[in-house]
C-alpha cells in the first residue's frame, strides 16, 4: 500500500474521533455506563470528606465552635458536596467544568478582588453546563503567541452577562493544542 495513502487512512480515523459537541457528550453521559464512569471517580474522592480548618493549633482551640458552624453552613445551607460532585462530574462528561462563586455586590467585570467582597455576600456556588456560555477574547489573546494569556478568554459571557475568568473555577480535562480549542470552545 502507498505510504501516503497509509498516512491517510490513520488521519482519517483519528479524525472522525474528534471532539463530538457538548450537547452529544450530554446525551451519552444518560447511558448508565458512562454516568458511572463519569460520577463514580468523583464520590471516590469526595468519599473521605474534608476538613475545615484554621492555620495554627491555637486557632483550632480558639475557634471550635465557630469551625462547628462553618462545617454545618458547608453541608446545610451551601451542600458543597453537591456542588463538588457535579463539578467534577462536569468535567469527565465535557471536559471542562464552570463554578461561578455567587457573590452580591461586586463588579463581574472586573478582575476578581478580594477586598470587594462584604461580610455575608456569598450567596453559594453555581456549576454552569459549557453549552451556557460563549468565550470573550482580549485582541492581545488572540493575535499574540507570545502572550501568557494566547488563546485563553478574557471573560465568558451568560445570557449576555459578562463574567471575567478570575470569577470562575474553571477545571479542563487534558488540555488541547491551541489549533483545536475554538473546536472545544477554548
Amino acid at each position: 500500500m502507498d505510504k501516503g495513502i497509509q498516512q491517510d487512512i490513520v488521519y482519517t480515523f483519528f479524525a472522525k474521533y474528534g471532539f463530538i459537541g457538548y450537547q452529544a457528550c450530554a446525551l451519552l453521559s444518560q447511558h448508565w455506563l458512562i454516568d458511572n464512569a463519569c460520577t463514580i471517580p468523583n464520590e471516590d474522592a469526595l468519599r473521605p470528606g474534608w476538613k475545615t480548618e484554621l492555620l495554627g493549633k491555637e486557632k483550632q482551640s480558639e475557634n471550635a465552635e465557630l469551625l462547628k458552624e462553618l462545617g454545618n453552613i458547608e453541608t446545610k445551607k451551601y451542600d458543597i458536596f453537591a456542588k463538588a460532585l457535579k463539578w467534577g462530574r462536569n468535567r469527565k462528561i465535557f471536559g471542562i467544568a464552570l463554578a461561578y462563586p455567587i457573590i452580591d455586590g461586586i463588579d463581574t467585570e472586573k478582575p476578581f478582588n478580594i477586598d470587594g467582597v462584604k461580610p455575608g455576600s456569598f450567596k453559594g456556588i453555581a456549576i454552569i453546563d459549557p453549552y451556557w456560555c460563549r468565550p470573550e477574547f482580549s485582541a492581545e489573546s488572540i493575535i499574540n503567541p507570545l502572550s501568557a494569556e494566547y488563546f485563553t478568554p478574557a471573560y465568558y459571557v451568560f445570557n449576555g452577562h459578562r463574567i471575567h475568568r478570575s470569577h470562575l473555577l474553571i477545571w479542563l480535562n487534558d488540555e488541547p493544542a491551541d489549533i483545536l480549542k475554538p473546536t472545544y470552545q477554548y
